[in-house]
């Protein structure tokens, strides 16, 4: 165990990642007695205290979601700024993947349907993501015996989105799980981080990401346009993997406006999991010891140990959120298979629609220009 210290206030346990964020720990947090997540920012981000507070603010916004692990805090020491999370007690999903661990559809059911409870309660709060995949993703142990939990909503905000010519260490977002559109450098949306959840579950399917290259650059221009292959020729022995597939597709979609809404993939994933893991749709989700009193203040009094006094509305979402934890699990069953299929024949009908109206209105144009040539042709002659 090391006993490497950040500043007065933190132990390191573990280091867990190193990136062009920073380095993340699994640390001690002696004002607590909790671990916790710590990220000490890499000098090179030289992130302003408006910026953390507005990840934090982020967060805030996410309280009530047993899925997530909030970040609470920010401070500096002397190794540098950094944001403190929450913490389970597991390893990252990404050291799962980077083995080649062999989930069945129970562990695959639940990492989908955490990250689907997850972006649902995110999207209803109006937070993104947008750096969604494996290694944000925390167990609760060494394998998944239980669903993991999601973190690092508002990290964004520490690094600009990809722009054509940037290097691979200018930008936010692993290439590995980024959306297409993120990784042409158009506008993300939360589409862009249903699209990130979808190729997350086929990476720990197949035991790698679809278009994992050790340039990341490459790894961007191929997830911007090709297609990952079919799941059911990479995994040809998983049971439920065919309905898995179909699970994935549409949110694998290039185009975001093609993409399910989080709400509608995730009654599409409940159907799809049932059939092999109804259990995964029953589990309730743990909210995180401490939630309520986590929530600290930003910046100077983070460093003095301060606590945020809420505001009775935030307090009382808090504690229905933790009386009710079965309620949260409950996202999963919100819609019946009925509810589902209808939900996809009216978006089927709504593309048929729609290519039937691009069709007719691609006819007209043809007549009308096949007119204008010959009445062209007719005045020359």
């Amino acid at each position: 165990m090391s006993d490497q210290r950040i500043g007065d206030r933190f132990v390191v346990r573990q280091s867990l990642e190193d990136s062009k964020l920073g380095t993340l720990y699994r640390a001690l947090d002696d004002s607590t007695g909790r671990e916790v997540l710590l990220l000490v920012l890499a000098p090179s981000l030289a992130a302003s205290p408006e910026t953390l507070d507005a990840v934090i603010a982020d967060n805030q916004r996410l309280g009530s979601s047993a899925d997530t692990l909030l970040t609470v805090a920010h401070g500096t020491s002397e190794q540098g700024a950094w944001l403190l999370s929450e913490a389970s007690a597991g390893s990252l999903l990404s050291t799962l993947v980077d083995r080649r661990y062999k989930p069945d559809m129970m562990a695959i059911g639940r990492v989908a349907l955490a990250m689907g409870r997850a972006l649902e309660e995110a999207q209803a709060s109006d937070v993104t993501h947008l750096d969604l995949g494996p290694h944000r993703l925390l167990l609760d142990d060494a394998e998944l015996s239980t669903p993991p939990r999601v973190f690092g909503f508002g990290w964004w905000r520490l690094l600009p989105s990809y722009q054509a010519g940037a290097a691979a260490e200018t930008f936010y977002g692993d290439p590995n799980y980024l959306a297409a559109e993120i990784c042409k450098g158009q506008q993300a949306s939360a589409a862009s981080d249903l699209y990130s959840a979808a190729t997350t579950v086929w990476a720990l399917t197949a035991g790698k990401a679809p278009f994992r290259s050790s340039q990341p650059l490459m790894s961007l221009k191929r997830q911007a346009i090709e297609k990952p292959l079919r799941l059911d020729l990479v995994k040809p022995t998983l049971k439920g993997v065919k309905d898995l597939q179909q699970g994935l597709v549409g949110a694998l979609d290039k185009k975001p406006e093609n993409r399910p809404h989080v709400a509608e993939w995730l009654g599409l994933m409940a159907q799809v999991i049932e059939p092999w893991a109804a259990e995964a749709l029953s589990e309730a989700p743990v909210m995180p010891a401490g939630r309520e009193s986590s929530l600290e203040l930003p910046a100077a009094a983070v460093a003095s140990g301060q606590t945020l006094q809420l505001g009775s509305d935030v307090v009382e979402s808090l504690q229905k959120a933790v009386a009710d934890q079965a309620q949260v699990a409950d996202m999963t069953m919100r819609m019946s298979t009925e509810d589902v299929q209808a939900a996809l024949e009216t978006k089927a009908q709504e593309t048929q629609a729609a290519a039937e109206a691009e069709a007719q209105a691609a006819a007209e144009a043809q007549a009308a220009a096949e007119a204008q040539a010959a009445a062209e042709a007719q005045a020359a002659a």
